[in-house]
């Protein structure tokens, strides 16, 4: 209980890739074109970062061997898009992108409860909500507008969740090999 509550923050942020934030790679997809006046929409997410793993997780109830349950919401991701096509001229733009996450937890297994030390074993992540807005010089229709967000959800879901299986399980397992 007390390495998820106390000492976690720190070895987040004593982690390069996850403070102040963990970098998500470049990722390019198109929306196709649904009408006359618009072509198909191709975008570039860059710099992407994660924002928060090191002082908006928390637990959600009190961690007892085996198990903690720990809340992911308020996570914010952000990108830069470059897009172009969301008109007839094909205009480049460069416009934010903002993605909340709005519902997801983590199981977190630590070892038997016979062990004398503590350690953790697995991470179950279950299924991740999102709210995101993105600015409003880039023009979409409502079925546009759907496939661009599904799109932007999707990536960033699976992106997340290789962070947290990678570097945010790892600065956890050095907490618990702490403990």
């Amino acid at each position: 209980d007390e390495a998820v509550g106390g000492h976690q923050p720190s070895a987040i942020r004593n982690k390069r890739s996850l403070h102040l934030e963990a970098r998500i790679p470049f990722h390019e997809f198109e929306v196709e074109s649904n009408g006359l006046f618009n072509r198909d929409l191709d975008v570039s997410l860059t710099d992407g970062a994660v924002r928060g793993l090191d002082d908006v997780t928390r637990r959600l109830r009190s961690c007892v061997r085996p198990t903690c349950l720990v809340d992911l919401r308020g996570l914010v991701v952000s990108y830069i898009a470059q897009t172009q096509g969301d008109d007839l001229a094909g205009t480049l733009k460069h416009i934010w992108v903002k993605v909340t996450v709005t519902s997801a937890e983590a199981l977190f297994n630590m070892n038997d409860i016979r062990a004398r030390q503590a350690s953790l074993n697995s991470l179950v992540i279950g299924p991740i909500s999102f709210s995101i807005s993105y600015d409003n010089y880039l023009d979409l229709n409502s079925g546009r507008h759907n496939e661009f967000v599904d799109e932007v959800a999707r990536y960033t879901g699976w992106e997340l969740r290789k962070i947290l299986r990678g570097s945010y399980l790892a600065a956890l397992q050095e907490t618990f090999a702490d403990q």
